[in-house]
């Protein structure tokens, strides 16, 4: 105690805080939050800008868990936690050439969204970010493997995600949803030689279900 004043502790303030959220979700004439947990699978179609490879080529799974938080009736929070394989292909999809490449970038992605639902008709409309781990990768040039006496790709990277759904019917618990990502920073700690651009980035399209709890 210092001139008649006491400071604070981190756990009163930690209390005021949560007594705080506490007043506003369960306020007179509200209602109190809703969460809902949530399984999910699909398919990512991605490319990595800044490669000579443009097109969204490379076709990955994706799948994980979530959990929705329904403040209202129409505004929500998501947080997912999932594997996410990414990367960049050429030709694309399949086959094989003499100038063949094909990058295969597997991360543990977090994601964390906000937005809105319409209440009519279902549809929903959202965006965030999401941070991804590396947990390891591949690098194939004409059919072989591509060693690195360094890891040229970064071990985080920090994405902007947008994304809409739909329900199956109005009352349906499993949904059908279309996401976008892009990098924010590069995703690699050097360039390869004859880069015309100093970053490359990590964007893609997935389409996934998700059948909420």
């Amino acid at each position: 105690m210092a001139n008649g004043i006491r400071k604070k502790t981190s756990p009163e303030y930690a209390i005021r805080i949560a007594t705080c959220l506490i007043c506003l979700i369960y306020s007179e004439g509200k209602n109190p939050v809703t969460i809902r947990g949530s399984i999910w699978g699909g398919v990512n179609f991605s490319q990595v800008d800044g490669d000579t490879y443009a097109g969204y080529h490379k076709a990955g799974i994706a799948a994980g868990i979530g959990g929705w938080i329904y403040w209202t009736d129409s505004w929500w929070t998501h947080v997912s936690i999932g594997y996410s394989r990414k990367g960049s292909r050429f030709p694309p999809f399949t086959g094989t050439s003499p100038d063949g490449f094909l990058l295969r970038l597997n991360y543990v992605d977090i994601t964390i969204t906000g937005g809105w639902k319409d209440k009519q008709g279902g549809l929903i409309l959202g965006a965030g970010l999401t941070i991804a781990r590396l947990i390891d990768f591949a690098e194939y040039r004409q059919n072989t493997l591509v060693r690195y006496n360094e890891n040229p790709y970064k071990p985080l990277d920090i994405l902007f995600t947008a994304s809409a759904g739909l329900p199956l019917k109005k009352t349906s618990r499993l949904h059908f949803m279309l996401a976008f990502q892009y990098s924010l920073n590069s995703i690699r700690f050097w360039m390869p030689p004859g880069s015309t651009v100093p970053w490359q980035k990590n964007k893609l399209i997935q389409i996934r279900a998700e059948y909420i709890l």
